[in-house]
């Protein structure tokens, strides 16, 4: 020997290294499966952001094409109005003729 001297490690203390070495090990993989989790969540935030947004513009779509049809059905209206009046008028001008051959 060269005259130092290595003090020997008790069994219990090998396992305590040991394991406290496997630790290490597990905490790096925890820190890396945290790192993904949040990344992960970051993406999904992205994600719900955007489809906020894709049902924002659904629905204020939905509210303008509502709007358009309520438009659309007050023209339909209007115009079967005047077209009633119309068939009238076209009726009255008819008897009116009949009576004028009629003479």
């Amino acid at each position: 020997m060269n005259g130092v001297s290595t003090p020997l490690l008790s069994p219990s203390v090998i396992n305590e290294i040991c394991n406290l070495q496997s630790k290490k090990t597990d905490v790096g993989e925890l820190e890396k499966e945290r790192e993904d989790a949040e990344q992960r969540l970051q993406e999904l935030e992205s994600q719900n952001l955007d489809l906020e947004h894709r049902v924002q513009t659904a629905e204020e779509t939905l509210a303008s094409s509502r709007e358009e049809q309520s438009r659309a059905q007050v023209e339909v209206r209007r115009a079967i109005e005047v077209l009633d009046v119309k068939i009238c008028d076209l009726s009255d001008l008819r008897r009116s003729l009949e009576q004028l051959i009629d003479k």
